[in-house]
């Protein structure tokens, strides 16, 4: 990407990007406490439709869904599922500037970005960033990851098609400029992950 990092977060944003959150066992805490009250309240969802012309019982749940959503809502539960903490990978030894997430699913998976600076301007001056894209399939269990309460994502290995989606982020609502470009990668990333078609995009917003 070519450009200022404002303009970048704020295209990213307006296409339902929301910024993951920071990390560590406070924030897991918390995080985990958000996606109990939101499995819960997504069973009793399920709950409440199956029982549906069944009498008093669907009855009675149907009249405190909209309760218990309201709470976990109130409690700041919808907005830190959004904000799902991400694991520090780094890129030529550098952290992430700042990463992004979207369809949040606790039990399931996510789509998700990194920003990292390369430290690196164009010929016009502009800033230069890299992005990894990657795509969570779900949860499984790490015990080599007691900073994530012992539980990891499992990672599509093809991120392709999620770099395709960051691309139309980028571009949809916007006149950029794209270049595409094709490098052989070398081995996968840190978790597999690879760019199977060996493509990459140059973006610079306008």
């Amino acid at each position: 990407m070519h450009g200022s990092l404002p303009e970048f977060k704020g295209t990213l944003e307006a296409a339902g990007w929301t910024e993951a959150g920071g990390g560590g066992l406070a924030d897991t805490v918390l995080y985990v406490a958000a996606a109990v009250a939101h499995e819960t309240h997504r069973a009793l969802v399920a709950l409440a439709r199956s029982l549906q012309g069944g009498g008093n019982a669907a009855h009675h749940l149907g009249l405190h869904l909209p309760k218990a959503k309201a709470w976990t809502t109130a409690l700041g539960h919808d907005t830190r599922i959004n904000r799902m903490a991400v694991s520090p990978q780094t890129f030529e030894g550098a952290k992430a500037t700042v990463s992004y997430e979207r369809n949040d699913d606790p039990l399931g998976g996510r789509d998700h970005l990194r920003i990292f600076a390369t430290g690196q301007r164009d010929a016009k001056g502009e800033l230069v960033w890299a992005i990894a894209t990657f795509h969570d399939t779900g949860l499984h269990l790490a015990l080599g990851h007691p900073e994530s309460g012992f539980l990891f994502h499992s990672m599509q290995k093809d991120v392709g098609a999620e770099r395709d989606q960051v691309l139309d982020s980028l571009t949809g609502r916007s006149h950029a400029t794209v270049a595409r470009f094709s490098r052989n990668w070398g081995r996968g990333a840190l978790y597999g992950e690879q760019v199977e078609d060996c493509n990459g995009y140059d973006v610079t917003l306008p």
